[in-house]
């Protein structure tokens, strides 16, 4: 990779992680104030049980497929590197479904712990269907951190950092706009909570498509397991 389009990647990297912070910072005022503090509770634990889960389903791969894959991109091993790639997103594949329907179906008895029988709260049914849908990220987020590991490991800042930005943007965009339109027509807060938290989903899929498209046909669809490549993101992993 030339050192200009490395820096030009880094750049743009670094601009993407100031961006998506400062718009992460400041959509929760307006989003807040539709759902009132009801909403904002609701909202904080659909997004504090995913975040959980979210760590328990890529359990440190997409940071392991970087390394592995700047290590063998190093030695000149570029079969090597396709071979992490595949492995990776066939593990993660299934530890994100796996995971997914673990948070679905006991999302009734996660929302129980949270709020218990609190007469003057949000009641565990609320709760429950706003983990149930922000639970579909789970298909979709540790898939597409595979990906962006690989590219971290190809020293692709570029394509990730916008990425994240498209990402950040989609999910603004569907916690604001449909909050406000929920709000507008029923004022059900439950409801317009369970749209916000699934802009965690919708952003991730717009993130997903975009670097689909953007890579093209640069990953080797089939390869064989790797005994030595599986040790390697196992121990980098841990």
């Amino acid at each position: 990779m030339k050192k200009n389009s490395f820096v030009g990647g880094t750049l743009i990297a670094t601009l993407s992680i100031i961006v998506t912070k400062m718009m992460g910072l400041l959509y929760v005022i307006p989003f807040y104030k539709m759902v009132g503090v009801m909403g904002s509770a609701l909202y904080s634990y659909a997004y504090n049980i995913y975040a959980i889960f979210l760590d328990v389903s890529t359990c440190g791969l997409p940071i392991a497929i970087s390394k592995v894959v700047n290590e063998y991109n190093t030695l000149g091993k570029r079969d090597k590197v396709e071979k992490t790639f595949y492995i990776g997103r066939k593990v993660m594949l299934i530890l994100s479904i796996g995971v997914f329907f673990i948070l679905f179906i006991m999302a009734p008895f996660v929302a129980k712990m949270l709020v218990g029988n609190l007469d003057n709260g949000n009641s565990v049914r609320s709760v429950s269907i706003c983990i149930r849908c922000i639970s579909l990220a789970l298909l979709v987020v540790p898939f597409l951190s595979v990906y962006k590991g690989y590219l971290q490991g190809h020293n692709n800042m570029e394509i990730t950092g916008v990425s994240q930005i498209i990402e950040q943007v989609i999910r603004i965009v569907i916690v604001l706009l449909g909050s406000y339109l929920i709000m507008s027509f029923n004022g059900n807060v439950t409801w317009a909570v369970s749209v916000a938290v699934m802009g965690a989903f919708f952003g991730a899929l717009g993130a997903f498509i975009y670097i689909k498209l953007k890579v093209g046909k640069m990953f080797i669809k089939d390869k064989k397991m790797d005994k030595e490549i599986i040790k390697k993101i196992v121990s980098y992993a841990i």
